[in-house]
């Protein structure tokens, strides 16, 4: 009979260390259940927080112009004086710009405490940026440095209006004077510089942006001779394959 006690004695006592555990376990699990939730949803609240504030990228896209180079400096430090005075509203600016024939940089517009620097993000050697390739590459590492939802482009540079690149050697006879050799009038600008080997068909930047899977907002053409109607018919093909 002794034994028999002992026997339901500790039956009892297991049956009370088993719930005892059972309870523990289904507490530590509702704990990391809870962590589990917060963490997802600090993760999500964080991505959503991320995307908001790159709802939108300025490109500013400045290529070797052979002799603008002072004004597109002018034209980037009118910008900053812009966003100093109404600041970026989940926005990012990003310029490239060649600061020579063989050599290019890319960098981002920050605006703190009422005053923008400039920080670098890429520096390039010879970029091909005539090319759909080259263009392709230098707008993939716009969207790696400032991804968005949308996108809007600057394009500084001499323009040839609805002449391609492989006319100009055609047209360009030893009588013929060039926009900028006039005297006394504005400077305007156009696509590319003074040569075609850094001359951009307008049908290869349609084509980069539609490699690059971006759709572009709007595209705003700082050259002479560049009108939307010039664009618009290169770049409705380039739409539609996006």
């Amino acid at each position: 009979m002794e034994g028999y006690n002992k026997k339901v004695i500790m039956s009892y006592w297991t049956i009370c260390r088993m719930k005892t555990t059972k309870k523990i376990y289904v507490k530590v699990s509702i704990i990391f259940l809870l962590g589990g939730i917060l963490l997802f949803s600090s993760c999500e609240k964080e991505e959503n927080q991320k995307i908001e504030a790159n709802r939108k990228t300025l490109f500013m896209y400045l290529p070797w112009s052979s002799n603008l180079t002072n004004y597109f400096y002018n034209n980037i430090s009118d910008l900053e004086k812009c966003i100093t005075k109404i600041g970026l509203n989940n926005e990012k600016v990003i310029v490239f710009i060649s600061t020579g024939s063989t050599e290019a940089m890319m960098f981002e517009i920050v605006s703190s405490h009422g005053r923008c620097k400039r920080e670098i993000l890429k520096k390039y050697k010879s970029p091909p940026f005539t090319t759909i390739d080259g263009i392709t590459a230098i707008l993939n590492d716009v969207k790696a440095f400032a991804p968005a939802s949308v996108y809007t482009m600057i394009i500084g540079c001499h323009g040839m209006g609805w002449l391609p690149v492989y006319e100009m050697k055609v047209r360009s006879a030893p009588h013929m004077k060039m926009h900028w050799e006039y005297q006394g009038v504005p400077l305007t600008r156009y696509f590319g510089g003074l040569t075609a080997e850094y001359q951009t068909d307008i049908k290869s930047l349609a084509s980069g942006i539609a490699n690059a899977g971006m759709k572009m907002e709007y595209i705003l053409f700082d050259d002479c001779y560049i009108l939307s109607s010039t664009y618009k018919c290169n770049f409705l093909g380039a739409d539609n394959k996006q």
